[in-house]
Parts: structure tokens; C-alpha cells; sequence
């Protein structure tokens, strides 16, 4: 028990039940995120933040998705879309700079509302199929790019804008997960640097993210898996209607505190 104790001095959780909670949280969305190739950031990040300090669990996410990404990275490189991954990672470099630097001095009952509003607009346009205009030009994705950027370093959760975007674009799903690889990798790495220049980090989040990396590692194992054998815009539409639901229950927390 006392080599327990002396764990938890060295992370941002307070007990064992909820280091037990934690860890079943990433390792349910990394199975998503090794299935469909994002979701990770906005299930961990929803489910968590309203119980969590909420800027180390965005710190400690985007850690996770950079090592995510690099566990992904070389079974996608085929399907990779350069032309939809570049004017976007653009968009989203120096956005998620600026995001960070909010997420350093923003409340954290605002940060809560704005993630449990942002995942519910998002939630709801997937749930009812809006559909974009198909062929994005360069200038479309780098808007889009900046904004999911905003989102990435304020609560990492930038990727599900653009998981949208592309769906509703009628990309095929096998490419979207491929580039969604390479981009989180992209914008989480503008994070880490925003958070450094921020002063974000803190050695409990490093020790925390370094206690979820092999539960995370097992997940995207099974989650990759599961690509080859489950209908994956089934797999989606289930996801989005989870989020739906953990960021009413996040909006809902932060109106009755």
C-alpha cells in the first residue's frame, strides 16, 4: 500500500479508485482510436475533465496522442493525403500555439464549458449527416485547420472538427484515418511546444502519461484489430452519440457548480 501511496505522490490523481477509472477511460479510447483513427482526445478529455484538473488532462492527452501517432504511423502510410494534411497542419500550428497560451490562463469552469458545448455542436452536425462541400479547396482547410488548432491546444480536442470536416466531405474513411495519424502528430507536437513556451508541463503530468502508455499501447493494438473486422462508420456513429452524451454531462456539471 505504502508503494502505491508513494505512485500516486508522483501524479495528478488522488486516489487509487481514480487512477483505476483513468486508465479504463484511455484504454476504451484508445481501442477507438486504433479502430478509426481519432476519438481518443475528446472521449479522454470529456470523460475526464470535469473531475481532473483540467489542464493537466490536456497536457497529458496530447503526450498520449504523439505516442499514439507513432505506434499508428507506419500501417498508414499508403493512404496518407498530402494534399488534405498540409494546408491543415498549417492552419493548425501556430493556432494551437495561441490555444495553449489560453488554456494557461482560461477558468477552468469556462474551459469546461467550452469543451462541453464544442463536443455537442460537433456531435450533433455528425448525427444528422451535414454534408460539406465535397473537394475541399486549400483555403477551406486551412480555416478549418486554425480552428481545430484553437481547440487542439485549449482542450485537445481539435481533431474531431476535423474528422468532421473530412467525413462530411465524402473522403473515404481508410484515408481519413491515415492522414488523422499523421495530422495529431503534427498538431500535437505545436502543442508541446506551445505548453514549454507556456510553462504548462509538470513533472505529475509526465509520470502520469507515462503510467498510461502501456495501457494505451494495448488498446490501439485491439483497436487496430478491430479496423480489418468492424463496419467503422458504425463504429463512428457510436462514438459521436458517446460524446454527445459525456459532453451533456460536462455542460450539465459546470451549470449546477
Amino acid at each position: 500500500m505504502s508503494l502505491l501511496n508513494s505512485l500516486l505522490d508522483q501524479l495528478f490523481i488522488s486516489s487509487p479508485l481514480e487512477l483505476i477509472i483513468l486508465l479504463l477511460i484511455i484504454l476504451m479510447a484508445s481501442i477507438v482510436r486504433g479502430a478509426i483513427g481519432f476519438g481518443f482526445s475528446a472521449l479522454l478529455v470529456a470523460s475526464t475533465s470535469f473531475w481532473l484538473p483540467p489542464v493537466s488532462v490536456v497536457t497529458m492527452t496530447v503526450v498520449l496522442e504523439v505516442v499514439a501517432s507513432l505506434m499508428m504511423m507506419r500501417n498508414v502510410k499508403t493512404d496518407i493525403q498530402y494534399r488534405l494534411l498540409i494546408p491543415l497542419a498549417a492552419g493548425t500550428t501556430f493556432a494551437s500555439m495561441f490555444g495553449v497560451y489560453l488554456l494557461s490562463i482560461i477558468n477552468p469552469d469556462l474551459l469546461q464549458l467550452l469543451i462541453a458545448s464544442y463536443l455537442s455542436v460537433i456531435c450533433v452536425l455528425s448525427l444528422i449527416q451535414f454534408r460539406f462541400k465535397p473537394e475541399p479547396s486549400a483555403i477551406r482547410l486551412v480555416i478549418v485547420g486554425s480552428l481545430a488548432g484553437l481547440f487542439n491546444g485549449l482542450a485537445a480536442i481539435g481533431g474531431v472538427l476535423i474528422a468532421l470536416f473530412l467525413t462530411g466531405s465524402g473522403i473515404t474513411v481508410s484515408r481519413i484515418r491515415a492522414t488523422m495519424v499523421i495530422y495529431f502528430f503534427i498538431s500535437e507536437a505545436a502543442f508541446m511546444a506551445g505548453a514549454i513556451l507556456s510553462d504548462v508541463y509538470s513533472k505529475e503530468i509526465f509520470y502520469t502519461s507515462l503510467v498510461a502508455i502501456p495501457v494505451m499501447f494495448v488498446g490501439i493494438h485491439y483497436g487496430t484489430r478491430l479496423f480489418n473486422y468492424l463496419p467503422e462508420a458504425k463504429l463512428r456513429r457510436m462514438v459521436l452519440v458517446a460524446l454527445i452524451l459525456i459532453s451533456g454531462i460536462g455542460l450539465i456539471k459546470t451549470l449546477v457548480t
